[in-house]
């Protein structure tokens, strides 16, 4: 499920998200999102940036999901992602509610092991992937819920079905 990156090129990648996405321009909106995947149910959270400057439809969108596996007993499970996408909205003629949106970005995957009892059991794996994604959000009058599907290739090499509620900011 996972191949290993280097701590310096996670180190990178981190950085490149975490200060590269705010200087694409202004937070549009943050949205909490439920998530269901391979690995189980996920709660997070995700910014939109504005990218009008490259096209009046486009955003980016940098997000953090953490999951909750299903695990044996007595074995501690952590797994989480983080996910910089870049998306197109397209609208749809008359229609000014409707905007599905298709997309594609990277995802930092992190999972992380340890079993009760045991001394040094801990063991982690982090690996880079690439989204592909498509979704549908509702433009309402003050918030707007949305739903997504999302296809990881390498990272957490899983399907995603998202749902959440944009807010505008």
């Amino acid at each position: 499920m996972f191949r290993r990156v280097s701590r310096a090129g996670s180190i990178a990648l981190g950085l490149t998200l975490i200060v590269g996405a705010p200087l694409a321009g202004q937070i549009d909106a943050v949205s909490p999102q439920l998530s269901f995947g391979d690995a189980d149910l996920g709660l997070g959270v995700r910014f939109g940036f504005d990218a009008s400057g490259w096209h009046p439809d486009v955003e980016i969108q940098l997000g953090l999901d953490i999951f909750f596996p299903d695990t044996r007993p007595g074995v501690d499970l952590g797994y989480f992602e983080i996910n910089a996408n870049v998306v197109r909205h397209f609208r749809i003629a008359d229609n000014r509610t409707l905007m599905p949106y298709a997309g594609g970005g990277f995802n930092v995957a992190r999972a992380s092991s340890s079993e009760a009892g045991v001394s040094f059991s801990e063991r982690s794996k982090t690996d880079l992937g690439v989204n592909i994604l498509g979704g549908l959000r509702l433009d309402l009058d003050r918030y707007d819920p949305f739903f997504e599907l999302r296809f990881e290739l390498g990272g957490g090499d899983q399907g995603v079905i998202t749902a959440g509620l944009r807010i505008p900011t």
